[in-house]
């Protein structure tokens, strides 16, 4: 009977190390930086790029800001901008990161070709 009771109290312990493992998993993946990309294929009209956060438990951990990331290849020029961003301008190959404040859980990023004849480009939105 000492047998069982300890097959038991052995049981028990396993289920509840695995129970907090898989939540102190989901935590850590709820709170880190979840990034969404999107594409330009056609990177000679002007587009407008929306982002939400979709990380697992929204709003656990306040938003503080977001990390955009362009990269690909334009013949000619653009500028990419936001509500509250200075314009960046791009041209030629393309790799360009850069951190803002942002506090909402969604963001709307604008690209506008100036002189774009060929091209394409992705956006990586890391909301931190």
């Amino acid at each position: 009977m000492t047998t069982m009771k300890a097959l038991k109290s052995r049981w028990k312990l396993i289920v509840v190390s695995i129970i907090t493992l898989v939540l102190i998993q989901i935590f850590r993946i709820s709170i880190a930086g979840y990034t969404r990309t999107q594409r330009v294929e056609a990177a000679t009209s002007a587009q407008s790029l929306t982002f939400r956060d979709q990380t697992l438990v929204p709003h656990l951990v306040p938003i503080s800001g977001v990390t955009l990331r362009v990269r690909g290849h334009i013949d000619g020029t653009a500028t990419i901008h936001s509500e509250n961003w200075k314009p960046h301008s791009i041209s030629g190959d393309v790799d360009w990161a850069a951190h803002y404040d942002h506090y909402e859980p969604s963001i709307v990023i604008n690209y506008s070709p100036t002189n774009v004849t060929a091209g394409n480009l992705s956006f990586s939105l890391t909301f931190n």
